[in-house]
């Protein structure tokens, strides 16, 4: 077990705060229900995520929401993303592990998007998955109640996972979860390039809520 105190959780900002544009991965077939869809969608896109794409695959991306283009493009599916090509080659040359990518071929409409980046210069990535979060590591404290005559509420203070630290890449995915930890020197990595759209949480002062 190791309890992660100098590493970071990486996750998107999609408000009304952040102009930003917002993709989706295209399946050009039929489903019978949104939900089918949804899934089939997020199926693909954990195995891109874990490198596991098909030899010269090139996956459909479309806008579906407008906005800013930031060097990190978030899908409405987790956990597979975009990057600018950039980006990508600063990850590469400070020698990074834990992530894969894949080609992309996306296509945005041609109102309400501020073209800053051509659609070209963005590839697909994912952090791969790694060992399982492990929150019966994690310290409990008790947190005031929220709102007037409301109850206290306990906290899992930090975030730990089923492996040695000195075993982890420099960014993964915890096995089952959504989640994106990354190391210091990612960080320092991605901090340089342009990812308003993006939030960034040291895993020491992260909590989650016991809702039993």
């Amino acid at each position: 077990m190791s309890l992660l105190k100098t590493w970071y959780l990486w996750d998107s900002k999609i408000d009304d705060e952040v102009d930003t544009v917002l993709g989706s991965i295209v399946l050009n077939r039929h489903f019978p229900s949104e939900r089918a869809e949804a899934d089939a969608k997020f199926a693909l896109s954990k195995r891109l995520a874990n490198g596991d794409a098909p030899k010269d695959f090139c996956c459909e991306i479309v806008a579906v929401r407008g906005g800013s283009f930031h060097q990190v493009v978030w899908l409405q599916t987790d956990p597979a993303f975009l990057i600018h090509r950039d980006m990508l080659r600063a990850i590469e040359d400070a020698g990074l592990t834990g992530y894969s990518t894949f080609k992309v071929a996306f296509r945005i409409p041609m109102h309400g998007v501020v073209r800053k980046y051509r659609t070209t210069d963005f590839v697909g990535f994912g952090a791969r998955e790694g060992p399982e979060k492990d929150d019966d590591a994690l310290p409990i404290e008790l947190r005031p109640a929220p709102v007037p005559k409301g109850k206290p509420y306990r906290v899992r203070v930090g975030f730990a996972v089923k492996a040695n630290e000195s075993d982890l890449p420099d960014v993964f995915r915890p096995r089952g979860t959504n989640y994106f930890v990354m190391s210091r020197r990612f960080k320092e990595v991605i901090e340089t390039f342009d990812i308003a759209n993006t939030v960034i949480e040291p895993t020491a002062t992260y909590e989650s809520w016991i809702w039993r």
